[in-house]
């Protein structure tokens, strides 16, 4: 029934339909039989609805547990990815670490082969310097005497050119 359904109401509006060539109490009899046949209608609807609803329980449950079994195992899956991502991770963060060093090995190689390099091109213009004037031409003359220059900047204090410094300085005056 409704919240506000005022029963008084009704039976006093469904005594007022009565036709009037018809006796009230015969006519009030037929609504109450209309009404216990409609109740019964009802009560055996929401019988069967109530025994479908509870057949459908075993169902729901089982299903249920179907899903939180399904659920344990993914989340055990899940947790043996993570696992070995984990364990991934660290061989990596290893091999990163190595390849770092390596990379630093490589880098001070370089620097150390393009130092050689730089001796040897600077050893040989040492040797060669005096060629180089004797031929008279000043533009080579400079720039022998700038790559002179360069190579003692990036060669530093190598004992083997102590004394090119003053070399290369007196080769400048010279220029002069």
């Amino acid at each position: 029934s409704e919240p506000g359904f005022d029963t008084k109401a009704w039976v006093n509006g469904a005594c007022a339909s009565c036709p009037e060539e018809e006796n009230l109490e015969k006519y009030l009899s037929e609504v109450e039989m209309k009404l216990q046949l409609l109740a019964e209608d009802i009560s055996l609807a929401l019988e069967e609805q109530s025994l479908a609803g509870l057949q459908r329980i075993p169902r729901a449950v089982a299903e249920i547990d179907r899903v939180e079994h399904d659920t344990k195992g993914l989340q055990s899956r899940i947790q043996g990815i993570l696992r070995r991502l984990d364990e991934a991770e660290g061989g990596s963060r290893e091999s990163v670490g190595l390849l770092m060093s390596v990379d630093a090995v490589k880098g001070r190689m370089e620097s150390a082969r393009d130092t050689l390099q730089e001796a040897a091109g600077l050893a040989e213009l040492m040797a060669s310097v005096e060629d180089v004037f004797a031929t008279g031409n000043i533009r080579t003359m400079a720039d022998t005497l700038a790559s002179m220059r360069r190579g003692l900047k990036v060669v530093g204090s190598v004992p083997e050119f102590n004394d090119a410094p003053e070399r290369v300085a007196a080769l400048e005056t010279r220029l002069e």
